[in-house]
């Protein structure tokens, strides 16, 4: 049998009901809510929380998926060949809102398109910087702008939250 549940929910009740479970943890996220006339199903992972016992619980068969984010390979997919695509960086910086990214030498070429995706990947972002390391006395950084967004005066000032406190900061 499916292992894919949900429960039945009057629509009046549905939004309750799924916050409910999303506190609980039961509520599975990958899935759609699915309208059946007055009702949603709701889908749920594990077994029914006691307090939904009286909802009637179905195993659809046609479960709708959320389509998954699109990662910094599949936007560079059309633009790169599948060794390039294996030098992309896996991990980058958000400082703010302003991405800091290192990447191989070998993508220096198209490094401006990789800047361009990073802002489809962070759409509240307003710019994207290339770290080259760090040089000089001081151990300043060395950061080229590779991306920016649209009428942005001030690409690299940002402010930056972090244990409650608010850094006003430029990340060049």
């Amino acid at each position: 049998m499916n292992e894919m549940k949900a429960l039945v929910v009057p629509k009046e009740q549905a939004e309750t009901a799924r916050l409910r479970l999303l506190e609980l943890g039961c509520l599975d996220t990958k899935r759609k809510l699915s309208k059946k006339g007055e009702h949603l199903e709701i889908p749920i992972t594990g077994g029914v929380p006691p307090e939904f016992g009286s909802y009637r619980v179905v195993w659809p068969d046609d479960a709708k998926y959320y389509a998954p984010e699109p990662t910094l390979g599949d936007l560079m997919r059309e633009h790169l060949d599948d060794d390039k695509l294996a030098l992309l960086p896996g991990g980058w910086q958000i400082i703010g809102d302003i991405v800091v990214i290192s990447m191989h030498s070998d993508l220096y070429p198209v490094k401006e398109l990789v800047g361009e995706a990073m802002l489809k990947l962070y759409p509240y972002c307003k710019s994207v910087y290339l770290d080259e390391g760090i040089s000089g006395k001081l151990r300043r950084p060395r950061r080229e702008l590779v991306a920016l967004r649209d009428g942005v005066d001030d690409p690299a000032i940002t402010v930056h939250n972090e244990n409650g406190c608010r850094f006003r900061l430029d990340v060049t």
